[in-house]
């Protein structure tokens, strides 16, 4: 146990162990990574669970040094489906992403990115008896609907578009 600051000049390493952050009663518990030194805007992001909220965010100091701004951060619920994730930014996903209880199949909407194959992006809608309805725009903007995955020129139109 140490009651004081403990500086460690090179690197740590813990095998075999858990590494716990306890804040003091009534503060928050942070973990600051720099880069750099640490001596400019940028080279630092914290990762911090506030006390007063009991919020997890992850931050850095792009705009001025030392003062970090949220760039993703959770606010628990004892309701886990009235949690809450908030991306700072442009959220950018390699696959794909599925909102819902992907178990149930019910209530889904997933986003699929098309890029680099044949099929075009499209927004997957499970609907309520358990079947499929896709969404999607074909190479000439017009935005087309099928029960099967799509193609660029298949599907129905949807609605009348100029």
């Amino acid at each position: 146990r140490c009651d004081s600051t403990v500086v460690i000049i090179d690197d740590l390493t813990v095998n075999g162990g858990d590494v716990t952050i306890t804040a003091g009663q009534d503060t928050s518990s942070t973990l600051t990574l720099k880069a750099d030194a640490g001596d400019d805007a940028g080279d630092e992001w914290q990762i911090e669970v506030n006390h007063s909220n009991q919020e997890f965010s992850i931050g850095c100091d792009i705009a001025s040094a030392g003062t970090f701004v949220d760039h993703l951060k959770i606010d628990r619920n004892a309701t886990i489906l009235d949690s809450v994730v908030t991306c700072g930014g442009q959220l950018a996903v390699q696959n794909h992403i599925t909102a819902g209880n992907h178990a149930d199949k019910r209530g889904i909407v997933y986003l699929k990115n098309g890029t680099g194959s044949d099929t075009p992006g499209y927004i997957l809608f499970t609907q309520p008896d358990g079947g499929y309805s896709y969404l999607w725009a074909d190479n000439d903007g017009v935005i087309r609907t099928s029960s099967s995955e799509p193609s660029d020129s298949g599907g129905t139109v949807v609605g009348s578009q100029s």
